[in-house]
């Protein structure tokens, strides 16, 4: 009878770190879509908003958009 032994630790390592690098890539993905979708509300939030609603919060209706992405901008 024969018997046979394979070694796989090098080979499962690298294949191991290559699907943790594309779940790492799928998931900064969602969490991009989510920070755009997050921001999107906040200006449709801000649009809803009267003239003078704005004012008291210190903010121009031309400018929401500046406002909510003041942090990307920057």
């Amino acid at each position: 009878m024969a018997s046979s032994t394979t070694n796989l630790s090098g080979q499962s390592g690298i294949l191991f770190s290559g699907l943790a690098a594309v779940f790492r890539f799928i998931l900064s993905g969602f969490d991009a879509v989510s920070a755009a979708n997050t921001r999107a509300a906040a200006v449709e939030r801000l649009s809803a908003k009267s003239d003078e609603e704005l004012a008291a919060l210190g903010i121009d209706r031309k400018d929401i958009v500046l406002h909510v992405f003041r942090d990307a901008v920057s």
